[in-house]
This record gives C-alpha cells, structure tokens and sequence, in this order.
C-alpha cells in the first residue's frame, strides 16, 4: 500500500498544483496511517487513505477535511471529478465525506452521496 498511496499523491499533487497555479509541492503522505494531508493558502485537504474500520466501506477514500480559500467556486466538485476519474486505477471503491456541516450537506445531497452513519456521506466511485 505504500507504493500505491505515493502514486495516489503524486496524481494529486499534480493536480492541485494545476488547479491552482502553485509552482511547489502541495500534499504529501504520512504512510504511518494512511493519509494525505494538502495544505497552502488556497486549499486544505485531509484525506484518509484506504481506512479499515466501520463506518466505511472496504476500499473507501475518505475526505476527512475538504477546505478552499474560495467557496462555491467548483474546487469541490472538480476534486470529486478528479477523484473518480482516477479511483479504478487505485482500486478505490467508494468515496466519503465526514464531519458534514450544512454545506457539506448539501454538496453531498447535490452529488449524489447518501449517508452512511452520523454525518458520515459515502458514494461510490465509478
């Protein structure tokens, strides 16, 4: 999994670099437990990679923090685009939000994410 989760990052890294114009690296790993942390003035992600335990799926990605310096500008749903673009690749089956607040709601009623546990939204990825 090790492997996998710097390829995963590297995708991502390259796309948020493109998204939005940052020169340097914007996110990296920590393998220790999974996860990719992307934080600079315009974007800040926690994503959790892969998670073994309840409420989530086998084989979920899970955004744990999802943050733009700008709102309602389709950062989210271009991420979401990206992300299952490249999901079948990493044999990633599902995608989650959690810690939903009011727009986060909304965002997952508007795409299609139902909820899985307490503020816990899943879809899945293909």
């Amino acid at each position: 999994m090790k492997k996998e989760i710097h390829e995963f990052n590297e995708q991502l890294n390259s796309y948020l670099k493109a998204r939005f114009n940052y020169k340097r690296r914007v996110s990296e790993v920590c393998v220790l437990d999974n996860r990719i942390h992307a934080w600079n003035k315009k974007v800040d992600l926690y994503i959790r990679y892969k998670p073994d335990y309840k409420p989530y799926l086998p084989n979920t990605l899970v955004l744990a923090r999802i943050g733009f310096y700008q709102s309602r500008k389709g950062h989210g749903t271009d991420l979401l685009k990206f992300l299952k673009a490249h999901s079948t690749q990493y044999g990633i089956e599902h995608i989650a939000l959690e810690s939903v607040n009011k727009n986060s709601k909304a965002f997952c009623e508007a795409l299609g994410f139902k909820e899985i546990a307490d503020d816990v939204w899943s879809m899945p990825s293909v």
